[in-house]
């Protein structure tokens, strides 16, 4: 307890016989107006579950000079932190409010709270904050978020002082375990970077990428007759295919390296199988950037392929002398194959942690040319992508 010098004291006794009345002279009134805004927007938002904004509006009530929070505030307020995973101002304000009334049976949810959490102390470096692991995550919602919590504040401030769930962790590659009723310190500020957030690795984050999912292929004949050697309108054309679109499964696999917490590069292997009018077999070699901004993942780059196959239906400028009505083109039969460069990109969304990896649902689109036409294929692929261990933001 911090104590008050004499002389202190002998100012206080000699103003009003006591150092606290000089409090109270000098409180600032309640400005009931801010107030009386605040609670009304607190029961509010609380009716339409929307927690986050409680608990802006809790911290503001606080905050403000001369007023005196009622049960209702510490109850709606109590509520908000165990949404955002504060979990220790949560027992704070539970306690506040069984201190108004204690016959509301808060004590239960403080004894709960009690009897599954225990009091830990992280102390890091703000430069390089250290990163809290736990292996086996709990089942509850609330355990999960007090976690995150706690994870975001380290990544902030370096430090962490609270309740976490009871359990084994590791901060910063210091192994520790919460047990309830008995506080944990940790000290990690000697952290390697393979421990830290951000730190200075060469590579970040690194794991498989895989995906299936159905697809389409098109391609549009070329607008000019195509003839073998050259352009030559007397020599042969070839059998180019009609315009066509066709349907078939896509499947994707690689690996990638993260150089940051939000950039990596991918070198991926995709087949795309068509069956039907047009059999066609598609393998394309791949190099991409990847960019993952929160739970997204966007890729762009270069690629490499080979398109083969067999199909009926010739390009319309298709002619080698037969009468059209006795061989039409359509009925034409064609079987060869293309190579060549070209571009594919690619959006997907992180939907499900997988403990090392993320489920993934992506939209795609590549484009690969010859010296005479286009093929364009695009898509939706389901598949896993590598786990990057950070705070979602």
């Amino acid at each position: 307890m911090r104590r008050i010098p004499p002389n202190l004291l002998l100012v206080g006794f000699m103003l009003g016989g006591s150092a606290f009345p000089l409090a109270s002279l000098a409180q600032v009134p309640c400005n009931t107006a801010e107030y009386n805004q605040l609670s009304q927007e607190m029961s509010s938002l609380a009716t339409r579950n929307f927690w986050t904004g409680v608990e802006r509006a809790y911290v503001k009530l606080e905050q403000l000079d001369g007023c005196e929070l009622s049960f209702q505030h510490h109850q709606l307020g109590a509520e908000a932190a165990r949404f955002v995973g504060k979990t220790s101002e949560m027992v704070q304000r539970l306690r506040r409010g069984h201190e108004l009334e204690p016959a509301a049976g808060l004590d239960s949810a403080i004894t709960a709270t009690e009897d599954n959490y225990g009091q830990v102390y992280i102390q890091g470096k703000q430069q390089r904050p250290p990163k809290l692991v736990r292996e086996a995550m709990p089942f509850s919602p609330d355990q999960r978020k007090s976690i995150e919590r706690a994870t975001e504040v380290l990544a902030n401030t370096g430090q962490f002082d609270g309740l976490l769930p009871s359990g084994d962790y590791v901060a910063g590659g210091v192994a520790f375990s919460i047990q309830p009723g008995s506080p944990v310190e940790v000290d990690a500020r000697r952290a390697n970077a393979d421990e830290t957030i951000g730190g200075h690795r060469p590579i970040r984050y690194h794991g498989p990428v895989a995906q299936l999912g159905p697809s389409f292929i098109t391609s549009p004949e070329p607008s000019k007759a195509v003839v073998w050697g050259g352009p030559n309108p007397d020599q042969l054309h070839e059998h180019q295919p009609e315009s066509f679109t066709a349907s078939g499964i896509s499947l994707l696999a690689g690996y990638e390296l993260g150089f940051t917490d939000h950039v990596g590069l991918a070198a991926t292997a995709n087949y795309l199988g068509i069956l039907g009018t047009h059999s066609l077999h598609n393998v394309r070699g791949s190099l991409v950037v990847s960019v993952r901004p929160g739970n997204f993942r966007l890729t762009a780059g270069p690629t490499y392929g080979l398109l083969g196959g067999t199909g009926r239906g010739l390009a319309t400028w298709f002619d080698r002398g037969f009468d059209s009505r006795e061989y039409p083109n359509q009925q034409i039969g064609y079987e060869g194959f293309s190579y060549g460069p070209g571009a594919e990109a690619a959006l997907g969304y992180g939907v499900t942690r997988l403990r090392t990896l993320n489920g993934l649902v992506e939209i795609h689109g590549a484009v690969q040319f010859d010296n005479t036409r286009a093929y364009y294929t695009y898509g939706v692929r389901f598949g896993v992508m590598p786990h990057i261990d950070r705070f979602k933001s």
